[in-house]
């Protein structure tokens, strides 16, 4: 008899408003609220666990970019696997490994993915039970209070629960309900695509820069850029909200992204050349809206297309830099094979 697998997969995302009003140092202060509105993509990040015999000599294997064979979790170099096996306590043989459908490093929320996904693996290896919302949470404590990774907290609650929702932090707690219909998810699906970056990037330097850019910022002054991206977050949800049409949606949609686009210009570090070279691109060539995915100065690109001028918008980029992404509604899974 096989010794069963078990798998954690958990979506990367598209932020597609809000980004930077998730931060707790923002929507923490008094009267403060951030909104993000995003959608959980058809692209995940999984994590894999297979016990192994009490006498096996390498206690803990994990393979990811490279590969480790340690006897103690205390040796394990990888932060996130290491500290989350020293969270749970553990202490038998065990094979583990990740591996996801897109490159890491890409602004897609693929770390906090992971964090997810192991979360949920040991949660499972461990016969404990959480909510989704659980393993959000507990990811952010990892992430953000363990290692003390400076960023926001909208990664973790889109791995964790999935679906195109809008977010809602403040001194309360974090909110959300389903944000959009499936009609107009499905529509979603016919008109996002993704530019893959010649570059990768990390997100630590750039979180960083906005925590500290948040600090600078006076507790109320409601006019600051991150009180104007909130709102706007709000606004643009609400219009979806009562939009008569997909069409009309998906315009509203990309009218918000471009303002927030522009908002952001003015409290994130430059962007690449390369970037806006490939912004401007894909409007001249049909777009609705593109915008940088993730806290870093390069990375994916997400357009918004209209499905009919998607065949037209393809043909000037070359294939292979181009990722159709689909909105999905669920959030982590645990599957065992």
């Amino acid at each position: 008899m096989g010794v069963d697998v078990n798998i954690a997969r958990a979506p990367m995302r598209v932020s597609f408003l809000g980004g930077g009003t998730d931060f707790p140092n923002y929507y923490k202060q008094e009267g403060m609220v951030g909104r993000v509105l995003g959608t959980t993509i058809d692209k995940y990040v999984y994590a894999y666990a297979l016990n192994q015999p009490d006498f096996e000599n390498v206690k803990i294997r994990f393979n990811y970019r490279t590969s480790e064979s340690v006897e103690k979790v205390d040796q394990i170099q990888h932060p996130v696997a290491r500290e989350a096996l020293k969270l749970y306590g553990w202490d038998k043989p065990i094979n583990i490994g990740t591996m996801a459908d897109l490159p890491g490093r890409s602004g897609l929320g693929s770390s906090s993915a992971f964090t997810v996904a192991f979360i949920a693996l040991l949660e499972k290896l461990l016969h404990r039970e959480s909510t989704h919302h659980q393993l959000a949470e507990s990811a952010i404590k990892l992430e953000r209070e363990v290692l003390a990774e400076e960023g926001g907290h909208q990664d973790q609650f889109h791995a964790a629960i999935g679906g195109f929702r809008l977010y809602e932090y403040s001194s309360r707690g974090v909110t959300y309900d389903k944000a959009f219909s499936d009609s107009f998810s499905q529509y979603l699906g016919e008109s996002l695509v993704l530019y893959a970056p010649s570059e990768s990037r990390s997100s630590k330097d750039f979180a960083n820069f906005t925590s500290q850019n948040i600090d600078a910022i006076k507790k109320h002054d409601e006019k600051s850029v991150y009180a104007e991206l909130s709102q706007l977050t709000l606004d643009v949800f609400e219009k979806i909200q009562t939009s008569q049409s997909n069409e009309k949606s998906l315009s509203l949609l990309g009218e918000g992204m471009s303002e927030a686009w522009k908002l952001k210009q003015k409290i994130s570090r430059e962007s690449s050349q390369a970037t806006l070279d490939v912004i401007d691109k894909g409007l001249a060539s049909g777009a609705l809206a593109g915008k940088l995915c993730g806290a870093g100065g390069s990375g994916f690109v997400a357009f918004l297309v209209p499905p009919d001028a998607m065949t037209s918008f393809s043909s000037h980029f070359d294939a292979s830099n181009l990722v159709y992404a689909k909105p999905s509604n669920a959030g982590v899974e645990i599957f065992t094979i």
